[in-house]
């Protein structure tokens, strides 16, 4: 009688003891099992008590019966909820829904999870106040012995400040994007800008070219005109740079002179040499192509 008592109280025994009678075999042999039995039962149950306080210290944790109705809520899901946990039990977790997901991804998780499979993802959540918070969730369905869902369990994170700072990224990078729009605008209105004037100074120097000048005029308009004809080269080249941001840079082979292009080289570092004791010298082997 007293065996039989303390089986049926071994769920709440936490590890006492029944006292074992040795008057008969069998008697002594059944104290000394329901004794084992408590000692491991009660070694289970710290060990589970350890795991749920660890949990607990980590996430966000609620159970849920099979229409969804809070049975346990902790107390990380208090603290970032704003309810206390008698205003969460036996409340919808809609009680925390922010409206900002549609209605297919629930559906999608409460099919997942009444099939009896792990249902993982980001959800934001409402607080009592009003603000809101962001969870990366999992929600795992507690199976019976016939195999089907009993209650569900949610193990929740909050990434809250990720998502911030995410946030924050996507804007910086949208306007970095915006910044390097209007650079490639303003660099090709420059462009287009400058060159007007300069294809008009071209124009007048080819004009001159061909009126009654002295050689060394001649010389000289020959040298503003290359000048100029690489200044327009720079300002292509500028433009060339708002393309390159635009993705629509193509490369150009074209044949060109080699003493001409020291030529006008020496030009333009020679007006750039001044009054400096120095002097610029181009030395071209013989074997070098005239065209390349």
């Amino acid at each position: 009688k007293e065996a039989t008592g303390f089986a049926g109280q071994l769920n709440t025994a936490l590890g006492s003891r029944l006292t074992v009678s040795h008057l008969t075999s069998e008697v002594e042999a059944l104290g000394t099992a329901l004794n084992a039995l408590s000692q491991r039962l009660l070694s289970e149950h710290t060990e589970l008590s350890n795991q749920k306080f660890a949990l607990d210290q980590h996430a966000i944790v609620s159970t849920t019966d099979l229409s969804g109705n809070i049975t346990y809520a902790n107390q990380r899901f208090c603290d970032i909820s704003g309810y206390q946990v008698h205003e969460l039990m036996g409340q919808n977790h809609r009680i925390v829904k922010s409206d900002e997901h549609d209605a297919a991804l629930f559906e999608q998780l409460w099919h997942t999870v009444s099939h009896g499979q792990v249902w993982r993802g980001e959800i934001k959540n409402r607080r009592k106040d009003g603000s809101f918070y962001w969870v990366n969730a999992t929600i795992v369905p507690l199976l019976g012995q016939d195999g089907l869902p009993r209650s569900y369990i949610g193990i929740r994170t909050d990434i809250t400040a990720n998502k911030a700072m995410q946030q924050h990224l996507l804007e910086a990078r949208e306007d970095a994007e915006a910044a390097m729009r209007a650079k490639g605008h303003f660099l090709a209105n420059m462009s287009h800008e400058i060159r007007t004037p300069m294809n008009a100074v071209l124009g007048m120097l080819k004009l001159i070219q061909n009126t009654d000048l002295t050689k060394r005029q001649l010389d000289y308009i020959v040298k503003a005109d290359s000048a100029a004809r690489s200044l327009l080269g720079l300002l292509n080249d500028i433009l060339d740079f708002s393309k390159i941001d635009a993705g629509k840079m193509s490369l150009e082979s074209r044949a060109f002179r080699v003493d001409k292009l020291m030529r006008d080289l020496s030009v333009i570092l020679s007006a750039n040499l001044g009054a400096k004791p120095v002097e610029v010298l181009f030395d071209l082997d013989p074997a070098v192509p005239r065209a390349l």
